[in-house]
């Protein structure tokens, strides 16, 4: 059941599904293909940190 009124910003849902789609996943694959070739694709862990940073400064902000 929905409140008719605006619930107070302090008290709404936030979603940080993002936080995982952005950082956790590409960090863990970069991980886990550095470790399977024995640091040969190490170039991958930079590359997951600028795909984090991209998604971050990229984010929609709910400033409302």
């Amino acid at each position: 059941m929905t409140e008719p009124h605006e619930v107070p910003r302090q008290y709404r849902h936030r979603d940080h599904a993002w936080i995982f789609a952005a950082w956790v996943v590409p960090l863990a694959v970069a991980a886990a293909l550095t470790a399977l070739s024995g640091g040969l694709l190490a170039i991958t862990l930079p590359v997951a940190l600028i795909i984090g940073i991209v998604a971050t400064v990229l984010r929609p902000r709910n400033r409302a």
